[in-house]
């Protein structure tokens, strides 16, 4: 028998015969070649090896004269990792039976391989259908990219060495990456910085594909040229799936994060403090600070927040919007909605669909209410629609069949659907509400809610109810822990013919048949039910009485035959006032616009609702036909609260 020492068994490589005598030692030499850069191969060379020799190829790594094995390392090439910058290479050659090794000189100091060059070596080498990964080893500058490789189809995946997140940041002005037709860009675990003052967005998808996963960001870019928008990434022609990372700090005169005029697909991630024009008044013009979009967005995750514009903070649509999940918040917008914006498409129309997703407004929490100078979560435009319901197929919502649930209108408070179905943030309140007169069955009941003494915006007003006994309503908006008070407006008109667009505090207490009140503490959740007894008590009021014919001469001889009538307006103004006809003495037009058909006016006049107090009262009569007061009464009254305070009107005196 012998004992060999097999490569491995001892790296110094020594070993005896079996008789004892020691193994001849191992000689030749080995050098190597190729470049010391991370991702370049070296590859070892023999000569004048021992003869009778097997060579066994080994690497190692080292600096200052010291060196170690790289462990699983056998072969004549090895491929340069990122562990290796900063130090050298050498290749070290054994063979079974022979004592030893022989060692290469070592390579000169590893480098990263810069994304430039690995570019340059794609283009060299992209003629066929193939998938390549770039590698970003450091933080590095870059210029400017176009990614064409003569019409092949490639995916090009981008990436930091080792889940490091390294830096790209752009060193020239023009977009970082150009992705043209035929090329898949795929983003992971690397960060890609713009720079300010820039003529373009950071990528630029012309016809071709980008795709953003967990650990990429596309941030810090300023691009200030008003005709080439977009901030972070604009889809010129193409398609953006973002599944991951974050779209942030970037700004633009439109599309602040993203602009959209081809396919985007929003699965996950965050686009967050990006910057659209922000200027108010006549030059308002910056649109979307997070997205906007003028072709096909669909979200289905995700968060947009943080994001400010003059319209649109949030995202600002033109074509087709759809909302299948995710959450808009905190967003801001100086001249239109914080939250979405819908504007008509020159005619052709726009549309914004949601059927599962957030979109936070005046009523939540600081941090998450987007705010807008005149809505808060949504506006639609002229002709923009805003619907929410189911998709048939909501993978493929653009060819899917919409059952529609229901239309939304500019909406202050948080618009939230769940399923298709429009919910509250807290959860809808379904009300019972009883004790109203039986003389009142038949009519439309609407309900209202007053937050700390003053009506909420008309969008938390209820659907009209035909009343039956009782009235059932479903409170879809938000319901705040101030709101204790409800009102019930009874009205003559049928619930077809309710406008929403004159629907307001002082329109309807003025045209209602009956104004109902009671104060609930409302039971919040998904399918909470609160009854509400309305009590019928008399309100506060002012009735006048004793009212004269008061004919109207002029109409009398204009129109002998149809004689018009005078219109009656009653004022009531802050007692302090020193003259009863300044309108900017006026506290609030309380009264109704009595008409009373025929020569004259008589009986009463009555003023609901009125805060108790010491008050002026004016009563007006204007002639339709000049358009001029022709006569004016006054009366100072200390109104007390839930009685009628009567005045005669041979009380009053004439001004």
């Amino acid at each position: 028998m012998f004992f060999l020492c097999l490569t491995g068994c001892d790296e110094t490589g020594n070993g005896k015969k079996d008789n004892g005598e020691n193994l001849a030692d191992l000689t030749g030499t080995v050098t190597i070649t190729g470049e010391s850069e991370v991702g370049r191969t070296l590859t070892a060379d023999v000569r004048d090896l021992s003869k009778g020799a097997q060579a066994v190829f080994h690497w190692q790594r080292g600096k200052d004269g010291e060196f170690e094995f790289i462990e699983g390392e056998k072969h004549n090439t090895y491929i340069v990792q990122g562990a290796d910058i900063g130090f050298t290479i050498k290749a070290a050659v054994s063979s079974v039976g022979f004592n030893g090794y022989i060692f290469s000189e070592p390579s000169s100091v590893v480098s990263f391989l810069t994304v430039a060059k690995q570019l340059q070596t794609l283009s060299e080498m992209s003629q066929k259908p193939a998938a390549y990964t770039i590698t970003v080893y450091a933080d590095e500058s870059i210029g400017s990219n176009t990614l064409n490789f003569s019409g092949s189809v490639i995916e090009i995946t981008l990436k930091g060495a080792s889940n490091t997140n390294n830096t790209l940041s752009l060193n020239a002005s023009g977009a970082m990456f150009t992705v043209r037709e035929g090329v898949t860009l795929i983003l992971e675990d690397v960060v890609l910085v713009g720079r300010s003052g820039n003529n373009s967005p950071v990528i630029n998808i012309n016809s071709g594909v980008l795709t953003m996963n967990n650990g990429a960001v596309i941030k810090d870019n300023a691009n200030e040229n008003t005709s080439s928008m977009g901030g972070g990434v604009t889809v010129t022609n193409g398609t953006f799936t973002m599944n991951g990372g974050a779209v942030t700090g970037n700004s633009s005169f439109s599309g602040g994060g993203v602009l959209n005029l081809g396919n985007f697909y929003m699965n996950g991630g965050e686009i967050t403090g990006n910057t659209s024009d922000t200027n108010t008044g006549i030059s308002a013009s910056g649109e979307g600070g997070g997205v906007h979009n003028q072709s096909v967005f669909i979200m289905k995750g995700g968060k947009i927040s943080g994001n400010t514009a003059a319209y649109g903070g949030g995202v600002t649509n033109w074509k087709n919007f759809y909302m299948l999940g995710g959450e808009i918040s905190a967003n801001e917008a100086a001249e239109g909605a914080g939250g979405v914006s819908n504007f008509n498409n020159f005619g052709t129309g726009t549309a914004f669909y949601i059927q599962d997703g957030i979109i936070y407004g005046s009523n939540a929490p600081e941090n998450l209410k987007n705010t807008g100078a005149r809505y808060h979560a949504l506006s639609s435009g002229n002709m923009a629609s805003a619907q929410h319901g189911i998709f048939s197929e909501p993978d493929t919502v653009e060819n899917s069949a919409f059952d529609k649930k229901g239309d939304l209108p500019n909406a202050n408070y948080t618009v939230n659907v769940v399923n298709g179905e429009l919910a509250s943030l807290l959860g809808a309140v379904s009300m019972t509400i009883t004790g109203i007169a039986s003389q009142y069955y038949g009519k439309t009941a609407v309900l209202a809610a007053l937050v700390n003494g003053f009506n909420v915006p008309w969008e938390a007003f209820s659907k009209p109810a035909v009343i039956s006994g009782s009235v059932n309503i479903t409170y879809l908006e938000p319901v705040i822990p101030q709101m204790t008070e409800l009102r019930l407006y009874i009205l003559d008109m049928p619930p077809e013919d309710f406008s929403i667009i004159y629907f307001n505090y002082d329109n309807y207490k003025d045209r209602s048949m009956k104004i109902y009140q009671a104060n609930i503490n409302l039971q919040l959740g998904n399918t909470a039910a609160a009854i509400a007894s309305f009590t019928d008590t008399a309100p506060t009021a002012i009735v006048i009485t004793d009212l004269p014919e008061l004919a109207c001469s002029v109409c009398k001889e204009q129109y002998p035959d149809n004689p018009t009538f005078y219109t009656m307006n009653l004022w009531l103004f802050d007692r302090d006032v020193p003259n009863f006809g300044q309108p900017q003495g006026l506290l609030g037009y309380y009264g109704q616009i009595a008409r009373v058909t025929g020569t004259s006016i008589s009986g009463t006049a009555i003023i609901q609702d009125i805060e108790p107090r010491e008050y002026k009262l004016s009563m007006q009569l204007k002639c339709p036909v000049e358009n001029i007061a022709k006569e004016e009464y006054y009366f100072t009254i200390n109104v007390i609260t839930g009685t009628n305070n009567i005045i005669s009107f041979n009380d009053m005196a004439k001004q």
